[in-house]
């Protein structure tokens, strides 16, 4: 359903775990939408974002545009019916994942809501336009001036075997594990954030979790094994070798141990409190992890230490790497900070600049250590936010989406001269 909503009143609103009303709200001071404070949106399409975010890794989303105005969607060229003037669509990028792959990702995500939609990939811009029409449509624009041509569809993304990220933070878990490790004054933010950044990726920080492959052989929900195991009804535990808990913990040993722990301080084994302290104690014989997560102030090298000595999965590549640090990211900048890089400065106006070096990378954040996220072709002028410190260039800066079909992101303004 299409709601309205006033930007004024209600641009903070908390619309999914991991979105605001505000981001669906067209950056534009011009009279056209600085005088109108209605904003329509489909109370779906949030929902449907998160879940893209959470099929494609957890990766952040940006919105590059949401809802327009009819006034606003003249001046920018959209098409007269567009979506967006519904406030049904949205145009997105997804940090880390290709296009086409976000794509993917949308097309497992409208088939589990049950909603047709719209898909288009833009393949030159480099981003994916998603609604919520009643009607399937998938399209595909080349750049090449013969505007959306229709397509097939792509493959959808296998949605991931973990539980999604809005399910431990809707139970407050994150916040929990955080404050349990902090007062242990021993690790640093980093640490702890990379630890995390592991834990998710093992269970989705859920202490009932049941590897997904074994609920289907025992034929047990996470809450059904959970509940044999405390009263003893299923009496396999530490020797099933299916991964369970918080640290998908599976070998029969360390299994064992866990049960002993639980039924020693007569609580469950899925309790969340008792799986912290029992992973503080396993980790105190891990002395190369301890003295990592002590002293480092580098995520990936926080999070590969837990990966490679702690967890030591099948797959321990740099995707799996990259991955779990980017997790680890999201935590630290919830809790501990805003990532490793600060804006110094937000002016009310912003100012314009012309690129002086394209072609030029738009990243997700002010530094070279933040993923590309899409391209400027030309040197044209466009208008900076935001200034940042931020490795790879003397002055990052953010730039308004929508110019000249560019998304909203930092570019380097060593490649850029101000007019």
């Amino acid at each position: 359903m299409v709601k309205t909503y006033s930007k004024a009143r209600d641009g903070d609103t908390q619309l999914a775990p991991n979105f605001r009303l505000s981001e669906f709200i067209a950056d534009c001071s011009l009279p056209c939408c600085a005088s109108n404070d209605e904003i329509l949106l489909d109370e779906r399409l949030p929902r449907l974002l998160q879940r893209i975010r959470e099929v494609a890794g957890n990766r952040p989303v940006s919105v590059t545009s949401g809802y327009r105005n009819a006034a606003h969607n003249t001046r920018i060229g959209g098409a007269p019916n567009s979506m967006h003037t519904r406030g049904m669509a949205a145009d997105i990028t997804v940090s880390g994942v290709t296009p086409f792959d976000v794509c993917r990702a949308a097309e497992t995500a409208l088939a589990e809501a049950k909603i047709p939609g719209g898909i288009c990939l833009y393949t030159q811009q480099s981003f994916v336009h998603v609604d919520t029409r009643d009607i399937k449509w998938r399209g595909q624009n080349d750049g090449d001036g013969r505007g959306e041509r229709n397509v097939s569809g792509w493959t959808p993304m296998p949605a991931p075997e973990v539980p999604t990220p809005s399910a431990a933070q809707d139970a407050g878990n994150d916040k929990i594990i955080w404050d349990f490790f902090s007062a242990k004054n021993t690790f640093t933010p980093q640490g702890i954030a990379g630890l995390m950044g592991n834990l998710y990726a093992e269970s989705g920080l859920l202490p009932m979790n049941l590897e997904n492959k074994y609920e289907k052989e025992l034929a047990m929900t996470d809450a059904q094994y959970t509940a044999a195991v405390d009263s003893g009804a299923y009496a396999n535990f530490a020797r099933d070798s299916a991964g369970y808990g918080l640290a998908q913990w599976t070998f029969w040993a360390r299994k064992e141990a866990l049960l002993t722990y639980a039924r020693s301080t007569n609580r469950s084994i899925g309790d969340l409190q008792m799986q912290l302290e029992f992973l503080w104690i396993e980790l105190q014989s891990y002395e190369k992890v301890m003295n990592t997560l002590r002293n480092t102030s580098s995520m990936l090298a926080a999070s590969n230490i837990v990966l490679t000595e702690f967890e030591r999965p099948a797959d321990m590549g740099s995707n799996v790497q990259e991955r779990r640090a980017e997790y680890g990211q999201g935590y630290y900048d919830k809790f501990a900070g805003q990532g490793s890089a600060q804006p110094t400065t937000q002016q009310a106006g912003g100012y314009n600049i012309r690129v002086t070096g394209a072609p030029l990378n738009i990243r997700t954040g002010p530094g070279t250590d933040h993923p590309v996220s899409g391209q400027i072709m030309d040197n044209g002028i466009y208008t900076v936010i935001q200034d940042a410190d931020g490795p790879g260039a003397s002055k990052w800066g953010k730039i308004k989406a929508g110019q000249d079909g560019a998304q909203s992101g930092w570019i380097s303004l060593d490649h850029a001269a101000r007019v």
